[in-house]
Formats: structure tokens, C-alpha cells, sequence
């Protein structure tokens, strides 16, 4: 499931930026990051325009988030 979590005034752009963590239960992750700052930084972008989240779930065992950045 992929849902919004913001959006600014900044244009689109062809940028995209992605960061993840995996964990088990839903309560422990081990050295993921999932942060806006580092899917940021991941695509290059000085420019936000745009952050979702996707997150998956299989049989409530394995759990992972993915934030997405788009921009310039």
C-alpha cells in the first residue's frame, strides 16, 4: 500500500529518491533507514516536492517501508 504523506509548492521534476527499512513483527528493524532525508539524498534531490510511503506486510512477520521522494 503507497499512500501521501506531503507535498509542497516545488515543481514535480524528474527526480526520484527512495529509502527503506525491513523488520520483523513490526517491532524489530535492524539497520534500516527510511528517514525523507536519506531517500533525499538517495536521488539526488535539494528539492522536495513530493513524499509517500509504501508499506508491505506478509503474514504480519516480515514489514518494510519505503519512502519515496520526488523533485529536483
Amino acid at each position: 500500500m503507497t499512500l501521501p504523506v506531503t507535498a509542497t509548492s516545488n515543481p514535480v521534476g524528474s527526480k526520484v529518491g527512495r529509502a527503506s527499512a525491513n523488520g520483523y513483527f513490526s517491532l524489530i528493524f535492524l539497520g534500516g533507514d527510511a528517514s525523507i532525508q536519506k531517500a533525499a539524498r538517495n536521488g539526488g534531490i535539494t528539492r522536495i516536492s513530493t513524499v509517500d510511503i509504501k508499506q508491505t506486510n506478509t503474514l504480519n512477520i516480515l514489514t518494510g517501508y519505503e519512502t519515496i521522494v520526488t523533485g529536483e
